[in-house]
């Protein structure tokens, strides 16, 4: 069993969480994801047409080792990450970290569309 946590997998989140620490990532959560459940809230909003977490869409040009959340200890013995690429919800490679938050802050940007019943004069 691996001593270090993998940057971006579930392992840490599952470890503080469930106790489980499990690196060969015991499947992947599909329904009911933190990450989920916000996008429904928020793509449920009228004139919603786009939502990201973290560094979003920017991050699809990223390569693995750019996009990582490193972890480390801070100053109060908390585990942290180095950036929040994640936007508070760290990935794992086939979802978001299990879609747990990691306890940093949840960071997230949503697109509107312009209101299109307007009078012109």
């Amino acid at each position: 069993m691996s001593i270090a946590y993998r940057p971006s997998h579930a392992d840490a989140t599952y470890d503080f969480k469930y106790g489980l620490r499990a690196i060969q990532g015991l499947g992947c959560p599909v329904f009911d994801k933190l990450e989920a459940d916000l996008a429904k809230a928020m793509l449920s909003l009228p004139a919603t047409k786009g939502f990201e977490f973290g560094s979003g869409f920017s991050g699809t040009f990223m390569t693995g080792s750019e996009h990582n959340d490193e972890f480390y200890m801070d100053e109060h013995g908390n585990m942290r990450t180095r950036t929040n690429r994640s936007g508070g919800i760290q990935y794992d490679d086939c979802s978001v970290q299990g879609g747990i938050s990691n306890g940093e802050t949840i960071s997230t940007r949503i697109a509107f569309k312009p209101t299109s019943t307007i009078g012109l004069f």
